[in-house]
């Protein structure tokens, strides 16, 4: 690309993108090195916000479909860029097919051999200690077909490009109403047939995922390369992608219909954007939460009442893993309390929450007009930093095992050992400290070697739409280098609408924060928006003048802001027992 040469993106996916890697990292790091057994062996003695770290981490953790979400609204605002260029049908589909398929081969490759959970992340956590060469070898024969989000995203990938390849025919792609109905339709089409799938896959394979293969004694799901059967090796990828324990495609296609419904209304002009289409899609998603929400209270509470809030609380502890929730899970002791619809609960109250969370982000940035300023902050962009590689952050979540032991042996005096909350929090600021001095060096390479340089280079060769003609007379590696310059640092934000000077003239930042502060404060559940409000409403204040709404902005968003501190405070020093109550 030429020296000074602006790429254009959509300042709120780079951001969203980001957050999901960033908050992804922190959560496995509290999972995996926080002492979760000490703290519920002595609950009653703990701060009362460490009891509901064990509620909303979990929720936190199952918001895998975020991401997901995130990765497809950012795939179809491509796909609807290249058919405006020019892009046909059957170059569309090879292009998503063969770009779907490399995530996956890679999303193997990460999950048995170089990621955090592979064979290179289960030796760092070994460094300094005994090694386990068989346990290594083991994992990179088995682990490959362990079905995550990354596979998740390379299937739906696959599929929503094939989809869209069909309604894109005779120049489908321009009627923007069809093409929503249409999605909507599988969305809805794809939660319906998950049990009748999973079932299904089931009957196929019996037990399938939970039970074991007879070669290996190894789950179902995750066959050994040369001890099970050649056939099952061969078959398995797709039988996950269908009916693995961690978002398989049913129901999680509906996400990705979801988020490419809100990437092809935010790739058109503002004048054929369907009126109210924030605030259906918001209310969609609150409705969805709220519904699963109430759906999982219900679950709980039979969970409880038959097995005990112990069996309870394991099960919300599941609540990531997606198949967990179905009853065909004899492993767990919850499983035979739960019915043909609890999944679905945990399926809506997700993925709900992800979607106002994305729409909100969206609305607030892109629907404003705010891009430009809100992307080059210096905290926007630290976090933009993490989603710009997230592939490769994913895999190298390693990184954290090596900080682990470096902080365990400074605090207990032996190596990776599990912490309470003040361990916890060192190697969590440890952690993002390499991770940022990791980013900052390697970008000076333009990521050499790391996975979106790999997919890059290979997809150089292979698709004849990814090539880049300022690159051909460049040297191999150099084709799948990432210009950072360019996509990161010098990036011209796209926003769906540019407000004009009515839109200023009649004061709507204002009116709009004064709502969002409302329901924030009095919904109670959101009451810490009101953090962010505040601050949206000090800014707009900058922008537009004094008026009765933005007045009344500030001071509601500033009780809420007050509100939550003393709940903070209050949660951090108050325990069940000194209040008289026993879990």
């Amino acid at each position: 690309m030429p020296e000074g040469y602006r790429v254009k993106r959509f300042a709120s996916l780079d951001f969203m993108r980001g957050l999901a890697i960033l908050v992804m990292i922190c959560l496995h790091i509290i999972d995996t090195v926080l002492d979760q057994n000490a703290l519920l062996a002595n609950i009653n003695n703990q701060p009362f916000i460490g009891i509901a770290s064990v509620f909303i981490l979990p929720f936190l953790g199952g918001l895998a479909g975020f991401f997901l979400l995130t990765s497809a609204i950012s795939n179809m605002v491509s796909i609807q860029k290249q058919q405006e260029k020019g892009l046909s049908t059957r170059g569309l589909i090879y292009r998503q097919v063969l770009g779907g398929v490399l995530i996956v081969v890679f999303a193997m490759l990460t999950e048995a051999v170089i990621g955090y959970n592979g064979a290179l992340g289960l030796f760092a956590r070994d460094l300094g200690g005994t090694y386990r060469w068989d346990t290594y070898m083991q994992t990179a024969l088995s682990r490959w077909n362990r079905f995550e989000a990354i596979h998740t995203i390379g299937w739906c990938v696959i599929l929503n490009g094939i989809m869209h390849g069909v309604l894109s025919r005779n120049g489908g792609w321009k009627n923007i109403s069809r093409l929503i109905r249409c999605y909507a339709v599988l969305a809805v089409i794809v939660v319906a047939f998950t049990v009748p799938v999973w079932v299904g896959v089931g009957q196929f394979i019996p037990g399938y995922p939970w039970a074991t293969t007879l070669a290996s004694g190894l789950r179902l799901y995750t066959p050994v390369i040369g001890v099970d059967p050649f056939g099952y090796v061969l078959l398995s990828p797709f039988l996950a992608a269908l009916a693995a324990p961690m978002e398989p495609v049913f129901p999680y296609l509906a996400v990705s219909c979801i988020g490419s419904i809100i990437g092809i209304v935010m790739s058109q002009k503002p004048a054929l954007i369907p009126k109210n289409f924030v605030k259906k899609i918001l209310w969609g998603g609150l409705i969805s939460f709220f519904a699963g929400g109430i759906g999982i209270a219900i679950t709980f509470l039979r969970v409880m009442d038959a097995g005990g809030f112990v069996q309870a609380v394991h099960m919300w502890v599941d609540i990531p893993s997606h198949r967990n929730w179905f009853p065909d899970n004899i492993a767990r002791d919850y499983a035979v309390h739960l019915n043909y619809s609890s999944w679905l609960w945990q399926f809506l109250a997700l993925n709900g929450f992800a979607t106002m969370v994305a729409m909100m982000t969206i609305y607030l940035i892109d629907w404003r007009g705010m891009g430009g300023a809100f992307a080059n902050t210096r905290l926007i962009r630290f976090v933009r930093r993490y989603g710009f590689i997230a592939f490769t952050n994913y895999n190298n979540q390693w990184l954290y095992f090596l900080v682990w032991i470096v902080v365990s042996l400074f605090v207990t005096g032996n190596r990776r050992v599990d912490m309470l909350w003040g361990g916890t929090i060192l190697v969590l600021l440890g952690t993002l400290l390499v991770y940022h001095l990791v980013l900052i060096t390697w970008e000076k390479t333009g990521f050499l070697g790391s996975m979106e340089w790999m997919i890059g280079t290979i997809a150089y060769r292979l698709i004849p739409t990814r090539r880049d003609p300022g690159k051909q007379n460049s040297r191999w590696y150099e084709k799948g280098r990432l210009d950072v310059q360019s996509a990161f640092y010098n990036v011209e934000s796209v926003d769906v609408i540019t407000p004009d000077d009515d839109y200023r003239a009649n004061n709507q930042d204002s009116k709009m924060i004064a709502k969002l502060s409302k329901i924030a404060l009095f919904s109670i559940l959101f009451m810490p928006f009101n953090l962010i409000t505040l601050y949206l409403a000090l800014d707009i204040k900058n922008r537009e003048n004094p008026n009765p709404a933005l007045k009344q902005a500030i001071c509601i968003s500033a009780i809420g802001t007050v509100l939550t501190a003393v709940l903070l405070v209050l949660l951090s020093v108050l325990t069940p027992k000194s209040v008289g109550f026993r879990l």
